[in-house]
């Protein structure tokens, strides 16, 4: 996934960077995930 510290490092600051701005916008940070499933029978 990652080729190495530093690309984690600045894709961990790029983040960081984000859910500041967001936080200074709103004054919360709301995370979300999207979950799906498919279940199936025969």
């Amino acid at each position: 996934m990652f080729n190495g510290k530093d690309e984690y490092e600045a894709l961990i600051g790029k983040i960081e960077s984000v859910a500041t701005r967001w936080f200074e916008r709103d004054g919360k940070l709301v995370m979300t995930k999207v979950v799906g499933g498919i279940l199936a029978t025969k």
